[in-house]
């Protein structure tokens, strides 16, 4: 009878620990931050039902082991930055052991691997100078994107395509050989620096930092390819319409454009362009100074018309002509917009809105703006992919000024960055270029 009745108790015992177990503190999530060019490893680990002086010990899998305390808790969640210094590449089973009063209430292992790497900039600029170095005397491609092929050790495994250039995430052990080699030129210019349009790196160390640069000149002789790539964003209040103007002429000139807008506005200014005029719900742009080396952005303003809906559409059009043009497909821009109550001066769009079948293109156009009193100096924007996007399709095409795509992964999922250094953007102040 004593057996039996100490049993029952036990048992009784057992569902009280259960479920005092489930209502205190649990690790609910963590997430490993892997540095490419460094052997530092950062992790992000975040606690339910935080009790003061609670702590984690983590376990690096090479020996050692730390104790960090929460850099911050809030409504009772605590966060945790733990990190650490490798002295090797390798693959290390790491535990999180989350303690409170002395007591281990919650654990997690998983396996981190770090790979020899290095981070290769590779470069694309115009070497105006000739003297096949990249200097204050160069610019930046803006005409049209140029593509290559990534090679590591003689194996095709990526391709890559933007008008600057790249930061590309070199894996492999120390003598690996990264070549990037030319598929496709921009529009207008040929490669000069190297004339084969192809570059080498090797791995030279576990981590670091490596650089790959190709030059390219001007082609007077490539077929004249002037386009346009524009974004509206129509709202109750703070309406615009954004236009880059790109050509492949080699010298400077000029380009008109013409903008159909929805009689639900009128156009109430207009920041960089040489001079405009509208005539009913059509306004006329013109630009000066535009080159293969120096495009031209334009920014249109509107004001309402009478009293607008939300929900409501607007339709734009934006065309430049396409006479003696070899690719007219990229002169024209058409975009059907939703009302929103007011402009968001950083957000992003997509073409086009509706259902895409899988195989089919998306365009995105990312903008932000600097509503600051200060020059903005370095700006880089982080955005994380939906898994339903093919990450080897990505191409940089375009932008208001020269940036460096980055892909990565986190938490299983693929996170592009794209760094603005030195974009040096004017305050709010400057109306139409901030």
């Amino acid at each position: 009878m004593k057996k039996t009745i100490y049993l029952c108790l036990l048992a009784v015992a057992l569902i009280s620990l259960t479920s005092k177990r489930l209502a205190a503190q649990t690790i609910s999530s963590y997430t490993d931050m892997p540095f490419c060019a460094s052997a530092f490893d950062s992790s992000y680990v975040i606690e339910s039902g935080y009790v003061t002086n609670d702590s984690i010990i983590v376990y690096n899998g090479d020996g050692t082991s730390d104790i960090f305390a929460p850099s911050g808790v809030s409504g009772g969640t605590a966060y945790y930055y733990p990190y650490h210094l490798y002295g090797a590449p390798g693959t290390y089973s790491k535990k999180i052991v989350l303690q409170s009063g002395g007591v281990r209430v919650d654990s997690v292992t998983y396996v981190y691997v770090w790979e020899p790497c290095e981070l290769i900039y590779l470069d694309f600029y115009a070497d105006n100078n000739s003297n096949c170095v990249q200097d204050g005397g160069d610019t930046w491609l803006y005409s049209g994107a140029a593509t290559v092929r990534v090679d590591s050790a003689g194996v095709p495994v990526d391709t890559l395509t933007s008008p600057w250039g790249w930061y590309y995430v070199a894996r492999g052990s120390v003598g690996t050989v990264y070549t990037f080699t030319l598929l496709t030129n921009p529009s207008g210019f040929l490669p000069t620096c190297p004339s084969t349009g192809s570059v080498s790196v090797t791995i030279t160390s576990a981590y670091g930092y490596a650089s790959a640069e190709i030059g390219f000149q001007c082609d007077p002789s490539a077929c004249l390819d002037n386009a346009i790539h524009g974004s509206n964003s129509v709202a109750i209040t703070g309406a615009r319409t954004n236009i880059q103007f790109t050509t492949s002429r080699c010298a400077t000139g000029t380009e008109t454009a013409t903008v159909t807008f929805s009689p639900k506005y009128s156009v109430s200014s207009v920041y960089g362009a040489s001079s405009y005029t509208v005539s009913g719900n059509v306004a006329t742009i013109n630009v000066s100074g535009l080159s293969a080396t120096n495009p031209v952005w334009v920014s249109v303003y509107y004001s309402p018309v009478g009293t607008l809906t939300l929900g409501d559409t607007a339709k734009t059009t934006i065309t430049i002509p396409t006479a003696g043009d070899c690719v007219p497909g990229n002169n024209t821009v058409i975009s059907i917009d939703t009302l929103r109550s007011s402009y968001d001066p950083n957000h992003k769009t997509v073409m086009p809105v509706t259902n895409v079948a899988a195989g089919g293109k998306l365009e995105y156009m990312i903008q932000f703006e600097n509503t600051g009193n200060d020059t903005a100096h370095n700006i880089h924007v982080m955005d994380t992919l939906s898994d339903n996007l093919d990450i080897n399709t990505i191409k940089v095409t375009g932008g208001s000024a020269p940036c460096k795509m980055m892909l990565s992964t986190w938490a299983g999922h693929n996170v592009v960055k794209f760094d603005f250094p030195g974009i040096n953007l004017l305050d709010s102040s400057h109306h139409g270029k901030c």
